[in-house]
């Protein structure tokens, strides 16, 4: 289920990844601004993402991890 969470942050890294690799190798002045712009853009999403996914993934456990809460009644105070 951990992997099903990192998903999304893992596609995003590789859009990132070629977009950041398209902007070495573009001969176009504008072209390699607009594709450093976007891999850096993607770069923050992945981030985004992977602290997104690991939030789940510890909410999830913690959920798995539940105590149950007692209730004490009024009744067992001497006033």
């Amino acid at each position: 289920m951990e992997f099903f969470a990192l998903l999304p942050s893992i596609f995003s890294a590789i859009v990132a990844i070629a977009l950041l690799y398209s902007a070495e190798k573009d001969d176009e002045y504008i072209g390699k601004i607009w594709c450093f712009i976007l891999g850096l853009v993607f770069v923050w999403v992945t981030i985004f993402l992977v602290k997104l996914g690991m939030g789940y993934v510890n909410d999830e456990k913690k959920v798995e991890k539940k105590q149950q809460t007692e209730y004490y009644s009024d009744d067992l105070y001497i006033y």
